[in-house]
């Protein structure tokens, strides 16, 4: 099931949560009397938004609808939200996982970091790439999933500008190779060998 809200709110982006304000008080306070509480509802509904961006206030007060322009702008995102990652999502969740998503990469790594989940997985690299340096450059690991050789990278680049001059930190390095060995170790003991 999807619920495709209009807009997110001014304060949604900095808690990382659709629907989390005034809106959403009065719309899970429907679905609570239908037998269906907030929490339940989060887990097992994908929320989208029709525009990815706040549109503003009007004038007269309250939020301002987007307009046309805005909506064909953002039509794509949700489009391919919905072709792709949901039953992507939905696969992964009927084998068991507790997975949800997709969410916005804006704000998962707050949630992330903060203990909601127990992992990221972006849609592509440099939607994620920015936000892990910015948590963690000096462990930050990239993890290039579903292929046959494990592949884990230090998640950033190779600094030309002080090589040779001591100053590196090794930190993301030994993390990656702390990963490639635990995600090579779990494969072999799933029965297939890591090349």
């Amino acid at each position: 099931m999807i619920l495709v809200g209009q807009a997110p709110g001014p304060k949604e982006r900095d808690v990382g949560k659709p629907f989390a304000f005034t809106a959403g008080t009065r719309m899970f306070s429907w679905f609570a009397r239908l037998g269906a509480p907030e929490e339940e509802f989060r887990r097992r509904v994908w929320i989208g938004a029709v525009i990815r961006c706040f549109p503003g206030r009007q004038p007269q007060g309250g939020d301002r609808p987007p307009g046309p322009e805005e909506i064909a702008n953002c039509a794509p995102w949700l489009e391919e939200e919905i072709r792709i990652i949901r039953p992507a999502v939905e696969g992964v969740r009927a084998s068991g996982v507790d997975c949800a998503g997709p969410l916005p990469s804006d704000t998962i790594f707050l949630r992330a970091r903060a203990g909601h989940f127990d992992a990221v997985v972006m849609m592509y690299h440099d939607q994620g790439q920015i936000a892990t340096k910015l948590l963690g450059f000096q462990k930050g690991v990239t993890v290039s999933a579903g292929m046959k050789t494990v592949y884990a990278t230090p998640a950033h680049g190779t600094a030309f500008d002080i090589v040779g001059k001591g100053r590196a930190d090794p930190g993301a390095m030994t993390a990656a190779f702390g990963m490639a060995v635990k995600l090579g170790a779990a494969k072999s003991s799933a029965g297939s060998r890591p090349e």
